[in-house]
């Protein structure tokens, strides 16, 4: 039997997903577009965090990387993909 872990930004667990939107926020905080209102959010650890909080960061964050990776490199970033079980 294999056994697939979603892991780093695709984690199952929202919790383990923090380090790595913080690490993403943190690498595009100096890039110099104009960067959406959640980038100025104070990142902590996840038991400091709602879900909420880090769905919202997930959702602008993951668009604008995609649009800046884009508009810089003229196609389109590999992104990282959730495995999902066989059926």
């Amino acid at each position: 039997m294999i056994l697939y872990m979603n892991i780093s930004l695709v984690a199952n667990d929202w919790r383990e997903q923090v380090p790595f939107i913080s690490a993403l926020v943190n690498m595009m905080s100096c890039w110099k577009e104009s960067k959406p209102e959640v980038f100025k959010y104070q990142l902590h650890r996840a038991e400091e965090l709602s879900e909420g909080l880090v769905l919202e960061l997930e959702c602008k964050v993951a668009p604008f990387y995609m649009q800046m990776f884009y508009n810089y490199f003229g196609c389109a970033p590999l992104i990282p993909h959730c495995i999902l079980p066989a059926v």
